[in-house]
């Protein structure tokens, strides 16, 4: 039931960002992939993706939810006259059995980092089990970045007013304040554009996932060096990792492997596709743009010389003033998009959760070193990041972490995400159900 109520809560605010790119994705790819297909959706929720498949096109859903909102869900379908179309299971996806295979998968599956708590056991078990050959995941491949932070702010807020607390002196509680700030990876954090130390096309690239093909074995361990270099001053306060999502169509996937295997249809219409895909300009609606210029223009803008340089309230009233303008163009895609502009077929939809980009649900993930180091514009920052699967708690996991400044080490760091490696589980008649 908790799981239900999280979910009605992600259906407000934040969520608006990724439903848009969900529904994008679909409409841009109706003849692909739901245009008279069956469709999957794993772990629906309350049912907005199995809704945008009819939207798109599709002539049956099988919505898959575990718990209670299902029974919410059914009411829904049945109150908008869809009761035909899209059939709800009460259902963990691993117990279900359908009547027939599916052309397309959709799943809102990723947890904070993408891996923490997510359903993504599930959805490659679906895949496995009830994909036909040739069919589609939406989304189709997710990667993890990775970035040096500044969190001067964040610290500010939440220990710097113990100095002062209704007039009385609390600074003895600094420590234990602190410490509470920096002992678990903050994943309910949004981390803003200001406080990444590095450029946005400096990240780095932690793990790439092709859904597609992907095995569940592949999440066990992550491991990567880091090199970074700082873009401007500041305070080094840790590490931020976020994700984004590729929501390819199968006719993209064809023509990606026809460049790959040299092969081409009778008409060379594959050989054609997958030109187009492997990075020929696309036709573009004129909304969409606009929309990508204006974007594209504020993160280079950003990450310029000249706004390194300046100071961060000035950076902020930068910010402030070309905000309108983004806003604008965004509205207008969104505007376009639901007069039927998707925009083109032969172009993946981006669901991106980085810092700048516009805030969801997800965050970012914030790991914290215990003290603060201060670097210089041009510093070298470098170490390696090793994020393991925990041993009993499988959707859990634990991040090791390793850093320097100019070749000067700083502490080692493990973080639990949530619960740590050393936390031995219980014996399993005291374990609840669907805890693992």
């Amino acid at each position: 039931a908790e799981d239900g109520i999280r979910d009605l809560r992600m259906s407000r605010g934040l969520g608006d960002v990724y439903k848009r790119q969900y529904l994008r994705a679909m409409l841009r790819h109706v003849e692909a992939d739901f245009k008279d297909k069956v469709v999957l959706d794993c772990g629906c929720g309350t049912g907005l993706l199995s809704f945008f498949a009819i939207k798109a096109g599709a002539k049956k859903v099988y919505a898959i939810e575990g718990s209670n909102l299902a029974f919410t869900t059914r009411e829904v379908v049945e109150r908008n006259g869809l009761g035909d179309k899209i059939i709800v299971y009460h259902s963990r996806m691993e117990d279900v059995e359908l009547p027939e295979k599916v052309d397309t998968i959709v799943s809102e599956w990723m947890g904070a980092c993408l891996i923490f708590e997510s359903m993504l056991g599930s959805v490659l078990y679906a895949r496995d089990k009830w994909l036909k050959p040739g069919g589609q995941l939406y989304p189709s491949r997710s990667t993890i970045f990775c970035g040096p932070i500044e969190a001067k702010e964040f610290f500010e807020k939440k220990i710097g007013f113990w100095s002062d607390v209704y007039g009385f002196d609390m600074t003895p509680f600094l420590p234990t304040a602190r410490a509470c700030c920096v002992e678990k990876p903050m994943f309910d954090r949004l981390v803003d554009e200001e406080d990444l130390l590095c450029k946005h096309a400096d990240a780095a690239v932690l793990v790439h996932y092709d859904l597609q093909t992907m095995s569940i074995d592949e999440i066990e361990r992550v491991r990567r060096d880091l090199r970074f270099v700082a873009k401007r001053d500041g305070t080094l306060h840790g590490l931020a990792c976020w994700f984004t999502c590729d929501f390819e169509s199968s006719a993209m996937r064809r023509a990606q492997k026809a460049i790959v295997d040299g092969t081409e249809s009778e008409d060379g219409s594959e050989t054609a596709a997958a030109a187009t895909a492997a990075g020929s300009s696309a036709a573009a609606s004129p909304t969409e743009c606009a929309l990508v210029a204006a974007l594209g223009t504020a993160v280079e803008a950003r990450d310029s010389d000249e706004q390194n340089a300046l100071t961060r309230e000035q950076r902020a009233e930068r910010r402030a003033a070309e905000q309108p303008r983004l806003d604008e163009a965004d509205d207008a895609a969104h505007a376009a998009l639901l007069a039927g502009d998707a925009g083109p077929t032969d172009v993946a939809v981006v669901l991106s959760t980085s810092p700048g980009a516009k805030a969801t649900h997800w965050k970012q993930l914030s790991l914290l070193f215990d003290a603060g180091v201060p670097v210089r514009r041009g510093d070298e920052i470098t170490g390696s990041i090793d994020i393991t699967r925990n041993t009993y708690w499988r959707r859990h996991f634990n991040f090791d972490v390793e850093c320097a400044v100019n070749g000067d080490a700083l502490p080692n760091k493990s973080f639990g995400l949530w619960r740590h490696k050393t936390v031995q589980a219980p014996a399993p008649e005291n374990i609840p159900d669907g805890a693992l």
